[in-house]
């Protein structure tokens, strides 16, 4: 009797089996897929400020002008000859990395010594100007918070914390 039953739910079995192979095949690939989605995001660089060869604060956020702390605050900041509320000149930092292709050869800092994330919006070496986004971590209602910039022609592209912002003309 049970012969029988086998042998006419035969095909059902099987595609129920083949099914739950396919769904744990998939789980599988969906959870090493979530694994290495979480790695990249918390893989940290080892790059510190002491790795690059020439700083400049680019910038200071007078802490009277913040009502509360900020998290993950952006900041646009403009890069040229005299830019800022410091008139920081980049002349040195264009003449360090004087091709395109150098543009990710950077690295933003705050007060506190962490790296910053940048998108960059435009990068301009012919004209030495560039505008760059950049999200400082924490921002103080009590001290002042100052970014600097670490820019190194030597160094590798600092992809891990250098973005650009890719614009995508519309179709019509």
């Amino acid at each position: 009797m049970a012969n029988l039953f086998l042998k006419k739910h035969e095909p059902l079995l099987r595609m129920q089996h083949l099914s739950w192979k396919m769904e744990t095949a998939l789980t599988r690939s969906v959870f090493f897929s979530l694994i290495a989605i979480f790695a990249s995001f918390i893989c940290f660089s080892n790059i510190s400020s002491a790795d690059w060869t020439s700083d400049y604060i680019v910038g200071t956020i007078d802490h009277n002008k913040i009502d509360g702390n900020l998290s993950d605050f952006p900041v646009l900041i403009h890069l040229a000859g005299d830019s800022g509320t410091n008139s920081f000149d980049a002349t040195e930092l264009f003449n360090e990395l004087p091709l395109y292709e150098d543009r990710k050869k950077i690295a933003v800092f705050d007060s506190d010594g962490n790296q910053c994330y940048v998108e960059i919006e435009s990068w301009d070496h012919v004209n030495q100007e560039a505008w760059l986004w950049v999200r400082i971590p924490d921002v103080s209602s009590t001290e002042n918070t100052e970014l600097k910039i670490y820019f190194d022609s030597t160094q590798d592209d600092n992809d891990e914390y250098i973005g650009e912002i890719l614009l995508i003309a519309k179709l019509s």
